[in-house]
């Protein structure tokens, strides 16, 4: 029902110019019926039909059609007036012009995620989750709909349920050693170790936490984990983990929905990408790239499929920036 609500309200704000009042739709057929009756009211049923048939007959695979669709749910998701875009639509009603347009306007909004007050431009490795959470979120959802489009992939996103189900950002690795209290608890060593190898992967080689965890590795091959103190060292693994930026840019980041992510959040990347197959069983959506992350398939190399390493990370941004060159390019 709510999926049905929210398509009918993007199709009505295609035919209504907004007035800047919160219930200007109501009002505006309110006001059709009072000057014209229900004459008026079949004029705009008439309108409305045809820009549903319009706007939704863009999810088509043909590749101007393809890009229309993503470039104006894209659009829309950011805020645009969709009032006026249809009106573009309107007079010019030729599929690859229109495309060239709504691509323009694709390139403005995500060129303006980089933009700097003094017009300069930064990259996109240096947002942070801390501080560009809604540009991360955007530039994350236009690499989605980049990369079904240059894939000729033949589903569409799905605009209505990214919504609907209140999508943000997720840490593809995190280390937070809340996710594996309850595996000390019931003396799970092997699910201890596994957190601590990957953890392990992502400290610089010779620091001292990571002789730390390569020491407490060592100790659990011959103790219980009721035998050792981890208190003090789960605090400094967390410490670290809020400290590396590195951690908390783009290359770290996908989509996921929120009840998703408060489930899985802190687990670890293999725990993680277990339960992300579990959803897509439930028809749970699971944006493209966020799926092809978890399976390490932007990774050059794949001989450690459990954990995901800096050098993924690596790969990882390089893949993001070639399918939003294109959006980013002067």
């Amino acid at each position: 029902m709510r999926d049905d609500i929210q398509r009918i309200e993007i199709y009505l704000k295609a035919i209504v110019e907004p007035t800047g009042k919160d219930r200007y739709l109501l009002e505006h057929f309110y006001h059709i019926y009072q000057e014209k009756g229900q004459e008026g009211i079949e004029e705009e049923w008439d309108r409305l039909k045809d820009a549903i048939a319009t706007l939704s007959g863009f999810a088509s695979k043909n590749k101007p059609d393809r890009e229309i669709f993503h470039h104006l749910g894209f659009l829309t998701l950011e805020g645009a007036d969709i009032y006026a875009i249809y009106k573009t639509w309107l007079e010019d009603s030729y599929n690859d012009r229109f495309a060239a347009f709504l691509f323009a306007e694709a390139k403005k909004r995500a060129r303006a995620c980089l933009q700097k007050k003094k017009g300069e431009m930064r990259e996109i490795e240096d947002l942070q989750y801390s501080s560009d959470k809604r540009k991360l979120q955007t530039l994350l959802v236009l690499f989605n709909l980049a990369y079904l489009i240059d894939q000729q992939m033949a589903e569409c996103f799905r605009f209505n349920r990214f919504v609907l189900e209140r999508w943000s950002l997720e840490h593809i690795y995190a280390q937070n050693s809340q996710s594996i209290a309850k595996n000390i608890a019931q003396e799970q060593k092997d699910e201890v170790v596994a957190w601590l190898e990957e953890v392990k992967e992502h400290i610089e080689d010779d620091s001292e936490l990571k002789k730390e965890i390569q020491g407490t590795l060592e100790q659990l091959k011959n103790t219980s984990l009721k035998n050792l103190d981890l208190e003090v060292l789960f605090k400094r693994i967390d410490q670290n983990f809020e400290d590396d930026e590195n951690l908390h840019r783009i290359s770290n980041l996908t989509l996921l929905d929120r009840r998703a992510n408060s489930q899985i959040g802190n687990l670890i990347f293999s725990h993680k990408r277990a339960e992300i197959r579990e959803l897509q069983k439930q028809d749970r959506l699971i944006p493209i790239t966020t799926q092809r992350v978890f399976n390490k398939e932007f990774s050059k190399e794949k001989d450690n499929p459990n954990v995901f390493t800096r050098a993924d990370q690596k790969d990882y941004l390089e893949e993001i920036k070639k399918y939003l060159h294109k959006y980013l390019e002067v």
